[in-house]
């Protein structure tokens, strides 16, 4: 409601419980919700599957966690009950980031914006700075897009 002309919104997620609330929110609106993860949670393939959990019982028993330096983000599944149903089928696209991206946004908001954020608050910065949100936001014809910097722990 304040930025009527919002086109997307950069949504960090872990566990699912802001991004399936932010898209809840959006639905029915011209805002597009891009959800941004760290390397190794695959969210993107299960969306495109069509299933919460694309990883074999194995796969989760050794490693249950993501190893990333966004330590605040190590969830690798959506939440079951409630995340995964809001938010499959009302995000927009999932763009993942890897820990060179993330610290190389958690300096760049240091030395430009003077702020201090921890790795997991400069998540959604990492993809905003991608080659691959470029390619996204200039197909789909983005001019405003806003980025949800969250957390707390620096």
């Amino acid at each position: 409601q304040d930025v009527p002309a919002l086109d997307a919104i950069l949504v960090p997620v872990s566990g699912g419980g802001m991004l399936s609330g932010i898209a809840t929110a959006c639905a029915g609106t011209n805002t597009k919700v891009v959800a941004v993860e760290p390397a190794g949670k695959r969210l993107g393939d299960a969306f495109q599957r069509g299933e919460r959990c694309i990883f074999s019982d194995d796969e989760l028993k050794a490693a249950p966690t993501l190893k990333t330096v966004a330590d605040a983000m190590p969830t690798r599944l959506l939440g079951e009950s409630l995340a995964w149903p809001l938010a499959f089928g009302l995000v927009e696209d999932v763009l993942t980031v890897d820990d060179g991206q993330i610290l190389d946004a958690v300096r760049c908001t240091a030395v430009e914006l003077k702020q201090a954020v921890e790795p997991a608050g400069a998540v959604a910065l990492a993809a905003a700075l991608s080659p691959d949100f470029a390619a996204l936001r200039a197909e789909k014809g983005w001019a405003n897009v806003a980025l949800v910097a969250c957390g707390g722990n620096v």
